[in-house]
């Protein structure tokens, strides 16, 4: 797992990565999950704002309300 600051040329790493893991408390629409998406990579994320509306459950994505099952995936 590596934490990056600001990265001009994103598509990288989502290239070189399995999963994105969105572990916002508070997010309203998220650009990331749609980026990680459009880039074929599922996302692990909790179940608030408009995320629900962008993750296909067991298709694009998990969503979740428990954070103790949040860190279990």
């Amino acid at each position: 797992m590596e934490f990056r600051g600001y990265v001009k040329e994103i598509q990288g790493y989502y290239n070189n990565c399995d999963v994105l893991i969105h572990p916002s408390n508070l997010d309203s629409f998220s650009m990331v999950l749609l980026e990680a998406m459009a880039s074929g990579k599922p996302v692990i994320t909790r179940n608030i704002g408009g995320i629900p509306e962008l993750v296909v459950e067991n298709k694009t994505g998990f969503i979740t309300n428990d954070m103790d099952v949040f860190i279990e995936y």
